[in-house]
């Protein structure tokens, strides 16, 4: 098995016919580069491969926080699109 990707939640439910997990309460993520996210709610599709909800997520990075209302990735969470973000980035020092 070869892990990309960890999860944790307080429940899961698998909709056997649409083949979807989905994760509820304190649900906590994190791919390999160390990223960071957290919702209360997400959905994984295991025939599409992709992750997604339509709710808060914060997305906690080395070099910046992202938060928003939706988003959806690849199940490594490495290719993410957030709706209606906004974000702590850094600035360069003037």
């Amino acid at each position: 098995m070869n892990v990309t990707a960890t999860v944790v939640c307080d429940s899961a439910l698998y909709l056997t016919r649409d083949k979807i997990w989905r994760l509820d309460g304190n649900v906590r993520m994190r791919n390999l580069d160390g990223d960071r996210f957290l919702t209360n709610r997400v959905y994984w599709n295991q025939n599409t491969h992709k992750v997604y909800n339509d709710t808060f997520i914060h997305i906690r990075r080395a070099d910046r926080i992202i938060e928003g209302h939706g988003f959806i990735s690849n199940e490594h969470m490495t290719d993410y699109t957030v709706r209606r973000p906004t974000g702590i980035f850094p600035t360069p020092n003037s």
